[in-house]
């Protein structure tokens, strides 16, 4: 039968990987061959991969730059190359895994709705030693691009980048990833730029397990200047989308407050930032997104997380 997937993982980290090649071994569908991508990592990676070349139909390249520290969206990129003209790409990560019968529903899913260009699976998020910690809400089945949008930045639904599979003739025609640092965002932007005419659809029936491991970026909130870079990225994040919006034809259904709200989100709760920084970030944001002067509603929100920072040191607890 036609092998219609590529699944291109990019790999740096030793620590999840052998778990991660397991979960793809287990498919109980295997029209599919994986791309691993080692980006210049300090650990031998391929002795781990080697395991598994008698399981899974795999191609391994080791580059010899470590790309990924300052171009990551570059890396992912330079993965996808690697790939040999399948019709559907996969992105995935060294760290987390699938479902045995991902791979098969989605093979069923497409036999039924050929009208698709982004097909999305439900996750699961885990910890370092498998321990579910979360099962976010499910998608609709069917979740235009001006939606995920709203819902993403109110908070109604969770994305991460191993959720997808793209069609490759879109990822070619729109540019493939968008690009912001540190890759904070882009997977979102793309999955808009992707999905816009045909929106994104979720298949049902297998879920994929995003690890919350402590390594990888999401997780890095204490140091001051990821921070900043990640606050950037989403305000480039929301810039992008305003002018996608408009470029597209499409009524953006989020207001000006929300999208504030969301990029203060991470350096109002932070607790290595003060508060003349987090007011000089209130300010920056403001400028960027050309809201001068900020609203009275982004200030008393600065109030409510500050006071939520100091029940939190104050007594050891979360503020609700």
């Amino acid at each position: 039968m036609e092998n219609k997937l590529a699944i291109v993982l990019p790999a740096y980290k030793p620590d999840f990987l052998r778990s991660t090649l397991e979960s793809i071994a287990n498919q109980s569908d295997h029209r599919f061959t994986l791309y691993i991508g080692d980006d210049n990592s300090p650990v031998d990676l391929k002795n781990i991969v080697d395991e598994f070349s008698d399981s899974i139909d795999l191609v391994y390249h080791r580059f010899e730059d470590n790309l990924g520290q300052r171009d990551l969206v570059g890396h992912w990129k330079r993965c996808i190359k690697l790939t040999k003209g399948e019709e559907w790409v996969w992105l995935f990560a060294d760290d987390d895994l699938m479902e045995s019968s991902c791979v098969e529903m989605f093979y069923a899913y497409l036999s039924e709705n050929a009208d698709c260009d982004v097909v999305h699976f439900d996750t699961l998020i885990i910890d370092q030693t498998d321990k579910l910690l979360e099962i976010p809400k499910r998608f609709p089945e069917r979740l235009a691009v001006r939606d995920f949008f709203h819902k993403r930045i109110n908070y109604q639904v969770s994305s991460f980048a191993v959720e997808y599979i793209v069609r490759r003739s879109v990822y070619d025609q729109r540019g493939g990833f968008v690009n912001f640092d540190l890759a904070w965002c882009a997977d979102d932007a793309s999955w808009m730029n992707f999905g816009r005419l045909t929106s994104i659809k979720t298949i049902r029936g297998a879920r994929v397990k995003w690890r919350n491991s402590g390594l990888n970026i999401t997780a890095l909130n204490e140091d001051k200047d990821m921070v900043y870079r990640k606050m950037r990225a989403q305000v480039a994040f929301i810039n992008w989308a305003t002018e996608f919006f408009r470029k597209s034809g499409i009524a953006d259904a989020t207001s000006v407050y929300q999208k504030s709200r969301w990029i203060l989100d991470l350096p109002f709760h932070s607790g290595i930032l003060g508060l003349k920084e987090k007011k000089d970030i209130v300010k920056e944001v403001a400028g960027a997104l050309a809201i001068e002067p900020p609203s009275i509603r982004i200030w008393l929100y600065l109030v409510y997380c500050e006071a939520k920072c100091w029940v939190k040191r104050r007594f050891g607890l979360g503020a609700n």
